[in-house]
């Protein structure tokens, strides 16, 4: 049961000036935090921003996962599409978008992701040179990882709940929403990501306006 109050949303067409510049932000602010560590750990400048996107990657791809019909046909992996479908068509349908407060949803969808943040530093630190590894290093990419996937949930919620205080704070974020939006209108086989959505343009699919 829906709470009371929800309602749908009308989206907006997002310019692609709006998707350059988050991904654009994004990388200056894993590439600033990255370098300043650098000085202090002895970690490469790139680690932050490396270990961003394995992470990111890894989520998106755990994401689609959520949306595979392939995967509901497998015992053992069919609680994640049910989660998470459950999320899109009982919780938050497009007809549904907004509620006054974010809706938790009936099954637990996040379970799925720790897979994705147990990996990360493990891969990030894999592609790296063999010389920088260490105990520091692993744990500087494991909070990056943690510390997106906490961002991302954080801004999920705030999408979905009307007259969010990051309407204020961001003067953008209906721009995001109405990305989010479009993930779940019509087929739900597009933008899949929330803040950075570089490999929806690349390879899964992606909409800037209805």
């Amino acid at each position: 049961i829906m709470e009371k109050g929800a309602e749908k949303y009308e989206p907006k067409p997002v310019p692609f000036w709006f998707v350059l510049g988050l991904s654009s932000f994004w990388i200056i602010c894993t590439s600033v935090v990255g370098v300043i560590l650098s000085r202090f750990l002895s970690i490469p400048w790139y680690s932050c921003l490396l270990s961003w996107y394995c992470q990111g990657t890894l989520a998106l791809f755990t994401h689609w996962l959520g949306h595979s019909k392939i995967l509901n046909k497998i015992r053992i992996f069919n609680y994640w599409y049910e989660a998470h479908m459950g999320h899109h068509v009982v919780d938050y349908p497009a007809s549904k978008f907004l509620t006054p407060r974010y809706q938790a949803a009936k099954v637990d969808n996040t379970k799925a992701y720790y897979v994705s943040m147990a990996l990360n530093p493990w891969i990030s630190m894999m592609i790296m040179p063999r010389e920088s590894w260490g105990v520091v290093l692993f744990v500087v990419l494991w909070a990056v990882g943690i510390l997106e996937l906490y961002l991302a949930d954080k801004i999920h919620m705030e999408i979905h709940q009307r007259g969010s205080y990051m309407d204020e704070v961001f003067p953008g974020f209906d721009y995001l929403r109405s990305l989010h939006y479009y993930h779940h209108h019509g087929s739900m086989k597009q933008n899949y990501a929330i803040g950075d959505f570089y490999l929806d343009y690349v390879l899964l699919g992606f909409k800037l306006q209805l």
